[in-house]
């Protein structure tokens, strides 16, 4: 997204115009990456509140993942 952000032309001149851009963007999003975004959310939620809102990061390859 940070790419085709990079690359608009002209840029963004007001909250608006970035909006649309940025509407646009997350539209030609996969719906493959935006599915794999939300479970990745997620498992870094179960690690968060494991952790009790502490560090968490460590231990993300570690834990047993689970969805709400």
């Amino acid at each position: 997204m940070l790419e085709k952000f990079s690359e608009l032309k002209p840029k963004p001149q007001n909250v608006a115009e970035l909006k649309k851009a940025l509407l646009t963007i997350r539209d030609d999003l996969p719906n493959e990456t935006v599915r794999k975004s939300v479970l990745r959310f997620r498992k870094r939620l179960a690690a968060c509140i494991k952790a009790d809102g502490k560090h968490f990061e460590h231990s993300l390859n570690l834990i047993n993942t689970y969805y709400f």
